[in-house]
């Protein structure tokens, strides 16, 4: 299964985005970015949400009874 941190720095290359603007944009800093990429962190439900919401991605959380593994 692919890492949440691959999807999140995959999609930003295909915008041609640098860690820094997408940090600048999710309000958050770019060591935090590269630590989220890299699978080092793991970013708050928020966070997730508005860097989705910035590469154009979307979101779906499932609870267990969904199927989900929560």
């Amino acid at each position: 299964m692919t890492g949440v941190g691959s999807i999140i720095k995959r999609r930003r290359i295909e915008l041609g985005l640098t860690q820094q603007e997408v940090a600048e944009q999710v309000g958050i800093s770019r060591q935090y970015v590269a630590e989220i990429e890299a699978g080092r962190r793991k970013p708050t439900l928020a966070t997730l949400e508005r860097l989705f919401l910035v590469l154009g991605l979307s979101l779906q959380v499932k609870t267990q009874s969904d199927g989900g593994n929560a």
